[in-house]
């Protein structure tokens, strides 16, 4: 019988050891192998992602972020004077935001990426203005998943977004240099194709410009003859800005899902810095503290991004937004605005601007910030 227990008892340890070596070995080829593998299956969890299993798991993401306090505190920014537009910001999902964009002269308005529909929706009929249209920079579910809800809710109304990326629920759909009027407000499309192939941004501009408005590489502060203001509602003297969606974020750029260093290149270097410096930028998702961890990495000599990001982590302990930020801003801080500097050429090993930014998007892909320092490129 002692025979039979021992015999047990070997078989069992030789499976538990050759469980250990086959997990040994996995993790091994995973570590080795890593990158080559997710470029391998990752084409195939994108496609489900973009298909109707990805707007179950984006209508359920939804459900939760209502369960939840929003991410940050809403607030109104005011670009130009009576006859410019007001901006409210509005937080959705886990770190998501929306915009309503609203005319201030004719109070017509329009929503930018409504993922959540029910927290758009109650901000618009807060805000007592007229809904004429959305403004979708691109199809994924976390920006276009709440265009059917608006259209059930407000008969009628134009949902703008590319052809090429088959927006959800789209009306209208928009090409390079299309133009739009809000009222008196002038929207300009402008195509950043990568993040996906048929990515836009929206370039807004209103008639005139007052106020007094200072900027700094740490943040937008009002000047009014008092201390930073935390007011809900911020006026700025410039009379434009940029709602950019995956493309730019602040002190960073979209993932190349569907393009590469050189079309990014263009987007940023030819599309957006085309703009004033004073034009304001309000991205898609609120990434700020975790952009700047990385820029400070990658240029660690930079004050620039220091100071903004020490702003931006006590910014984010209150749940205020971060956004939006400056061209000027940006050109301080943003590693990939950033990729003529002598300073990043030499972090990335590379010498063109295009090898530079693609060197620096697989650096953060890979979180190589948060990597053990001996293994840090």
């Amino acid at each position: 019988q002692r025979r039979v227990h021992g015999g047990k008892f070997l078989v069992f340890m030789s499976v538990l050891a050759l469980y250990s070596a086959a997990v040994l070995v996995l993790g091994f080829v995973m570590l080795t192998f890593r990158q080559k593998i997710v470029g391998a299956v990752f084409p195939f969890f994108y496609k489900v992602y973009n298909g109707r299993v990805g707007l179950w798991m984006h209508a359920k993401s939804v459900r939760t972020a209502h369960t939840k306090a929003s991410h940050s505190l809403s607030r109104t920014h005011v670009v130009g004077d009576k006859r410019g537009f007001s901006v409210r910001v509005i937080p959705v999902l886990s770190d998501n935001y929306a915009y309503l964009i609203v005319d201030n002269e004719t109070k017509h308005a329009a929503v930018v990426d409504p993922a959540d529909a029910q927290t758009v929706l109650a901000e618009v009929q807060s805000a007592d203005v007229e809904l004429k249209m959305v403004l979708t920079t691109h199809r994924h579910w976390d920006h276009a998943g709440g265009n059917k809800e608006m259209a059930e809710n407000y008969e009628g109304i134009k949902i703008f977004g590319s052809a090429t990326d088959q927006v959800l629920a789209c009306t209208d759909f928009v090409k390079d240099g299309d133009e739009i009027r809000l009222g008196n407000t002038s929207i300009k499309i402008l195509y950043t194709p990568c993040h996906t192939r048929g990515h836009v941004v929206y370039s807004v501009k209103c008639a005139s410009s007052s106020s007094s408005v200072s900027s700094t590489a740490g943040h937008i502060m009002k000047t009014d003859g008092a201390n930073d203001t935390v007011d809900d509602t911020i006026t700025h003297a410039t009379n434009r800005a940029v709602f950019t969606g995956d493309t730019l974020f602040v002190a960073g750029c979209g993932k190349f899902f569907e393009g590469d260093a050189t079309q990014m290149y263009k987007n940023l270097y030819h599309t957006i810095l085309s703009h004033p410096n004073d034009t304001l930028i309000f991205p898609g998702h609120e990434y700020t503290v975790s952009n700047l961890e990385f820029a400070v990495w990658a240029e660690p000599g930079n004050n620039d991004a220091l100071n903004k990001l020490t702003w931006a982590s006590e910014v984010r302990t209150n749940r205020m937004p971060t956004v939006p930020s400056t061209i000027a801003e940006e050109k301080l801080y943003n590693p990939f605005l950033r990729c003529t500097m002598p300073s990043l050429q030499a972090r990335t090993a590379r010498q063109t601007p295009i090898d530079v930014m693609d060197a620096l998007r697989h650096l953060k892909n890979g979180n190589a910030h948060k990597q053990p320092i001996n293994k840090q490129a």
